[in-house]
């Protein structure tokens, strides 16, 4: 997982997006929505058995999606959290999200989605997870 990027971090990188475009292929996702959302879950679940695995064996690991949810850091053993609190404005958000130039695997549908997402970025959806640990916050605007 993670390609060049764990070799410059040199730690473990659990990204998300990754494993749910290696889980859609591996299953045949068939490029509905609910199941894109389907396998959404299902990664968090992944993600978080393989960062409880290696937590429990004294290995450091960084770990990238859009979380939302504490209850799953509330799964994980002991370990210093530090969390990269990522935003921009919603607006930027958006035009980011309709103007990649790197074509996204069939799993995501932001394209499509671009117009909720801002619109729940402007409500401020999307904020840094109480978890205790340490919060660095980074608005790339």
């Amino acid at each position: 997982m993670g390609g060049d990027r764990r070799a410059r971090r040199g730690l473990p990188w659990g990204a998300k997006d990754e494993l749910k475009e290696t889980l859609g292929e591996a299953l045949g996702f068939s490029g509905e929505r609910s199941e894109s959302q389907r396998l959404g879950v299902a990664t968090f679940h992944l993600q978080f058995a393989v960062v409880r695995e290696l937590l429990s064996a004294g290995v450091s690991v960084i770990v990238e999606g859009n979380f939302r949810l504490p209850d799953w850091f509330e799964t994980l053993p002991p370990a210093h959290i530090t969390q990269v609190h990522v935003s921009a404005d919603p607006a930027v958000l958006r035009e980011r999200l309709l103007t990649r130039d790197t074509p996204r695997h069939p799993v995501h549908y932001e394209l499509d989605a671009a117009d909720k997402i801002a619109a729940r970025a402007a409500r401020g959806a999307g904020p840094a997870l109480p978890h205790g640990g340490t919060l660095a916050r980074v608005d790339t605007t």
